[in-house]
């Protein structure tokens, strides 16, 4: 028999969602609202979508994580902290799939690889020129594309290349979860 998926609920809309799905807020000694990016950190957590309205809320409103921690909070630099660690985690699994040999880099790579397979996503620099963009949405159409929050230099490094503007990912068990990491990104703003 399956396990059943843990259920959490958001603190800032009350929406109950998968654990995996949401982001987990832990507090400092000092009163500090963290992210626990590996849901790991000891400790009562709080949880929140991956949604800029939710994280903005509890930002605003400190008493709703004052109550779920049930002591004083600071919430100020909750979001910087929340944008700083989605991008984290998106750089993290990016450079694991890039190791894992699930990343295809540069236009001409992408342009070699259109005629005899698919990828799951194309992820564009900051930077990217909307030329790279077209071009490369044109060679694969119905591919979903990501803007990641690194420019070019920054993408190179992190799959260990020079700098690129547009990547391609391939399919691996990998790439799910770095798709849903772009999207969690993607939907923080």
């Amino acid at each position: 028999m399956p396990r059943a998926t843990p259920q959490r609920t958001c603190a800032a809309c009350r929406t109950e969602r998968d654990r995996s799905a949401l982001i987990r807020l832990v507090v400092d000694p000092t009163g500090s609202v963290l992210v626990d990016v590996r849901a790991k950190l000891p400790g009562r957590g709080a949880y929140v979508c991956p949604q800029r309205s939710c994280v903005e809320r509890l930002s605003e409103r400190s008493e709703i994580l004052r109550r779920a921690f049930r002591q004083d909070v600071d919430v100020s630099g909750l979001i910087a902290c929340v944008d700083q660690a989605s991008a984290r985690r998106v750089v993290d699994t990016l450079s694991l799939v890039a190791r894992a040999g699930g990343v295809v880099g540069g236009a001409a790579q992408l342009e070699r690889l259109a005629r005899r397979e698919t990828l799951v996503a194309l992820v564009f620099a900051l930077d990217a020129a909307e030329r790279a963009k077209r071009n490369a949405a044109r060679l694969f159409p119905d591919t979903p594309s990501y803007t990641s929050s690194l420019d070019g230099a920054g993408l190179g490094v992190a799959i260990g290349k020079g700098p690129r503007a547009v990547i391609g990912i391939r399919h691996s068990a990998l790439s799910v979860t770095l798709l849903e990491e772009l999207a969690r990104a993607q939907a923080l703003g």
